[in-house]
């Protein structure tokens, strides 16, 4: 993979692969979302299903926009983190090459209600054997510097959880 020239095409690249898989994803869960609403009793049906379509339609066509901001962000981040571990000598559109080519495992998305699993752990560890490749670091600073943001976002929700819970127990023992 060169390195150093444009990046119009891993860019687009990475966005026809996760378009496609934003699509599909869609699909599944309108199609999943509409079945379990016909064994929903006493709901409105039409004005549901048309919320849904809605939404999935805004989806994906945010896809593209949202693909293109998720490459840079994470591209930003984790070669943030390889610079303070030491190692991101090939440069940032090295990083960004990278990010681009592990959303090969967005593909995964054709398969129903475990691709999203199956995708995401696959990106993660395409990303890791690229960015050790890439910068030539070792795989545990490329582990570091790619789950150490999912880590911390994890945290962060699990403290949010835990204040918003304390407070919602405060609430109801104050009003026992």
């Amino acid at each position: 993979m060169p390195v150093t020239t444009e990046l119009f095409r891993p860019l687009l690249y990475a966005l026809l692969i996760g378009w496609a898989g934003a699509i599909l994803s869609s699909i599944y869960e309108l199609v999943f979302s509409m079945t379990l609403w016909q064994f929903l009793p006493g709901l409105d049906q039409t004005s549901n299903a048309l919320m849904e379509t809605t939404g999935h339609f805004v989806g994906m066509f945010m896809a593209p926009f949202l693909i293109l901001i998720g490459i840079f962000v994470l591209s930003a981040i984790n070669h943030l983190l390889l610079m303070m571990l030491g190692g991101a000598g090939a440069g940032f559109q090295a990083t960004v090459r990278v990010q681009c080519y592990a959303g090969t495992a967005y593909i995964a998305d054709i398969v129903p209600i475990a691709g999203g699993f199956i995708a995401g752990i696959w990106y993660v560890t395409l990303l890791i054997i690229g960015l050790a490749e890439i910068h030539k670091v070792t795989r545990g600073k490329a582990a570091i510097a790619v789950l150490l943001p999912f880590g911390l976002c994890c945290f962060c929700w699990i403290l949010v959880m835990m204040v918003a819970g304390a407070g919602i127990l405060a609430g109801i023992m104050g009003k026992g």
